[in-house]
């Protein structure tokens, strides 16, 4: 647990500079250095940790038994069972060395250089996004969920050609019909990727289209009403997912599906949806617009679908990582520039003399605006912060304790 704890503070640290930074030092390239640098340090610290590490994440001896069997089985049989994304990279890994420790660090050099391409391309607060990150619990899931999390982090990356369509505007000499194409053919050949580490992101496909509605008070009851449905059906959906997914879990009797991730960690993700959909009109007029709110409701309802049957979570993980790396910070940006804003101070018009003199006491005292952002913010950092302390204490996919490949010497 200390390792997490110790790491959780330069996260933190260099996410209030970077804030900081962003806000008074924009203009000084040193500043702009030295975030730069406090960035790669940090994702080459958090690629150390998971990287040299030994039986740490539940599915560790699982990858740990697929990695020693590509030294004596046929590639034919390997494939049969297992992504050929993953398979190359178990065989890569082979090639390098017979060592096991490098089959973990391959994979966490991966997802890292995946992550920090994400966070450069499409965060506006990069290490605040990988404090999130780290927060909420994608970076323990990366040493346990190995295929799914490189298939996210794919489907991450995919996430930058995706457009509100209601924003796109077409680049010069272009038709708009023509470049949203292009945008999806793009997307299209990431989610391929993906589904090449993990079958199952072969669904993000028509996720496209899903994402583009538009969340208001009429939706969200549709939405509401849909999401029942798919509740009410999950051992069904199950069954689906098991036939052409997960093959190798019984969707009555493993533990993969008849168990549960956290329900506190849907809760904290349901608070992101609530706090985003309050403020959506803030996203509506940014290049993803709608995309941010609605990756946010279906991390929070696989989240939820997840608490039930814990296989179900796992699609939770091509939805939270853009919510937290994308939408929070790009949300925290909107609601100190609202905390700091004079507009936010002015009082509004009355239309008669008394009642002009009511507001003008009431408001003298409480501005609406201003509180409403402050809670907003504090109730972001509250929901990182209670999964954060909660994975930790409660051995959250095995990670705790962590421990070190030298401190044992590896028996096959």
């Amino acid at each position: 647990m200390a390792i997490y704890i110790v790491l959780a503070v330069p996260l933190v640290l260099c996410a209030a500079f970077e804030i900081f930074y962003k806000l008074k030092l924009s203009d000084f390239r040193s500043a702009r250095i030295i975030a730069e640098i406090l960035l790669i340090a940090e994702v080459i610290a958090m690629t150390f940790i998971s990287g040299f590490r030994l039986s740490t994440g539940y599915d560790y001896h699982a990858y740990a038994r697929i990695f020693i069997g590509t030294f004596f089985k046929s590639i034919e049989n390997i494939t049969t069972r297992h992504e050929k994304g993953y398979t190359l990279i178990n065989l890569f890994a082979g090639y390098l060395s017979i060592r096991l420790e490098i089959l973990f660090v391959l994979v966490a050099l991966i997802i890292s250089v995946l992550l920090y391409t994400a966070l450069k391309k499409m965060s506006p607060y990069p290490m605040l996004g990988l404090l999130l990150f780290y927060l909420f619990g994608y970076y323990f899931n990366s040493m346990n969920f190995m295929r799914n999390m490189i298939s996210a982090m794919i489907i991450l990356l995919a996430y930058t050609y995706l457009r509100d369509t209601r924003k796109t505007k077409p680049e010069s000499g272009q038709n708009l019909s023509r470049e949203l194409t292009r945008s999806f053919i793009r997307y299209a050949v990431l989610v391929i990727a993906a589904s090449t580490f993990h079958r199952s992101a072969i669904l993000m496909l028509p996720v496209w289209l899903i994402l583009n509605i538009k969340f208001n008070i009429i939706t969200l009851p549709a939405y509401a009403v849909i999401s029942g449905v798919i509740i009410y059906f999950a051992t069904p959906l199950m069954q689906f997912i098991t036939t052409y997914f997960y093959t190798d879990y019984d969707p009555l009797t493993s533990r993969q599906m008849m168990g549960s991730i956290p329900s506190i960690y849907s809760l904290c993700l349901g608070l992101v949806f609530i706090i985003a959909f309050l403020w959506r009109k803030k996203f509506y007029g940014t290049k993803w617009g709608t995309i941010l709110v609605s990756a946010s409701y279906f991390a929070f309802f696989f989240g939820y679908l997840g608490s039930r049957h814990s296989v179900l979570g796992r699609f939770s993980l091509y939805f939270g990582p853009v919510t937290v790396i994308i939408l929070i910070p790009e949300l925290i940006n909107q609601l100190i520039l609202i905390i700091n804003s004079p507009k936010a101070n002015k009082k509004p018009e009355a239309n008669s003399e008394l009642s002009g003199k009511i507001i003008a006491s009431f408001n003298k005292k409480i501005n609406f605006k201003k509180i409403s952002a402050i809670l907003s913010f504090v109730g972001l950092g509250a929901a990182a912060v209670t999964f954060f302390v909660y994975a930790i204490t409660h051995n959250y996919n095995g990670v705790v304790p962590h421990d070190w490949i030298w401190n044992h010497v590896w028996t096959t």
